[in-house]
């Protein structure tokens, strides 16, 4: 008999899904409404869905279908993947192009600088999947996390985001 107090641990319960996403199947009934961690169980074994939240399932059917997690570059909290720094994301008037977002990403915790320039309909994945093209360390596919200059880190289901939404450009 486990202690019911262990199953409600959550650094414990993310440590064992990483290991195992099946895992989620003892995590308490809190743990698994939570994003982060549901999201690592799945992304580590994608039976874990059986016993995620039933008010999550439409969610991760449509953003963990084996199309999207090739779209969407962006690791889950505890996930592997390298990571990225944004140091400046702007809206940049261009005469040819009309309206740009550069920006500006620090590749590794000690990389290089990446720099590029978007439409503004881009969203948060398609920044992704252009710092994994342009960074040689890293082979598509591959998960990423992405720190934002205000420290926040960009969730795997905030991929369809658009860069404009971003409040340091809205």
């Amino acid at each position: 008999c486990v202690d019911p107090s262990l199953l409600s641990d959550r650094e414990l319960v993310f440590a064992a899904v990483l290991n195992d996403g099946v895992a989620l199947q003892w995590a308490a009934d809190s743990l698994r409404r939570d994003k982060d961690l549901v999201f690592a169980a799945v992304r580590s074994n994608e039976r874990a869905f059986d016993w995620v939240a039933p008010e999550l399932q439409d969610i991760y059917r449509r953003e963990l279908s084996e199309e999207s997690m090739q779209a969407n570059p962006f690791a889950a909290q505890g996930t592997a993947g390298r990571i990225y720094s944004v140091l400046q994301l702007e809206v940049v008037a261009s005469d040819f192009w009309g309206e740009q977002i550069r920006f500006e990403v620090l590749a590794g915790l000690a990389g290089s600088i990446l720099t590029g320039v978007l439409s503004v309909q881009a969203t948060m994945g398609d920044l992704g999947r252009m710092l994994v093209e342009m960074d040689d360390a890293v082979q598509a596919p591959s998960y990423i996390h992405l720190l934002l200059d205000d420290g926040s880190r960009v969730h795997p289901l905030d991929a369809d985001r658009k860069l404009t939404q971003y409040s340091r450009l809205g």
